[in-house]
């Protein structure tokens, strides 16, 4: 185990080995920040050309760009909100052999990958759990789920043409809305689906009162799906 204590409080970072796509690919994470079975998810999927430049959008630990650069990308910029999980990507970079191909920095979206940096791959398991009211950052994804808008926006502004998009989607996530948004500037597919089981006491147990918000929204079930979408 390593120990470290950020902002006075005292937090243990413990290290695991992620086996995926053949390879074993060491990840630095505490009890708030860790990947999880959505990030493999996509990763059993993504596809990276080689000497590729790849974001990440929302890549708490990092998992998906250690694999990206593993995969053979050139260059890969990891992203999130939350510093804490930006700490613990760099750490999982160095930890890897990858901290001369992967940035890890704190920014939204695509706002801290270079502007001249054109890209061919933008990957995100972005929170996009609607809520009433906010929770967990690393679930919440606004009222309505729709925060994926402004990441299709911002990959459809960076990506070269012919470059991909690989965005993990539920279902209760603005549907109709997201997937508009893709029609306008992308080719896009379903690559994989899997389907979960939620009861109302497990949203809840996020925030209360989710259960009801999504029967608003009029969705039913939740399924999540790998898209991928190529620029126009």
């Amino acid at each position: 185990l390593a120990e470290s204590t950020t902002r006075g409080t005292f937090a243990v970072v413990r290290e695991r080995i992620v086996p995926l796509r053949g390879r074993r690919l060491v990840e630095c994470f505490d009890r708030a920040h860790r990947s999880d079975q959505a990030a493999r998810f996509v990763g059993r999927h993504l596809t990276v050309p080689p000497g590729a430049r790849v974001a990440e959008v929302g890549c708490g630990t990092g998992v998906l760009a250690f694999l990206a650069a593993q995969l053979g990308a050139a260059a890969v910029w990891a992203g999130d909100v939350e510093e804490r999980a930006v700490e613990l990507c760099a750490r999982g970079a160095r930890r890897n052999g990858l901290a001369e191909r992967v940035a890890c920095h704190v920014a939204p979206f695509l706002d801290g990958v270079p502007g001249h940096a054109g890209l061919d791959v933008v990957v995100s398991v972005m929170a996009q759990r609607p809520s009433p009211t906010p929770f967990a950052m690393r679930y919440a994804g606004g009222h309505d789920g729709a925060d994926l808008l402004r990441l299709i926006d911002a990959a459809a502004e960076r990506l070269r043409t012919g470059g991909e998009l690989w965005l993990y989607h539920h279902d209760i996530a603005a549907p109709v809305r997201v997937s508009a948004a893709l029609d306008a500037a992308f080719d896009w597919t379903h690559v994989a689906t899997r389907r979960r089981a939620m009861s109302v006491a497990r949203y809840d147990a996020h925030a209360p009162g989710i259960a009801a918000h999504l029967e608003r929204l009029a969705r039913d079930g939740v399924g999540m799906a790998v898209v991928r979408s190529t620029r126009l």
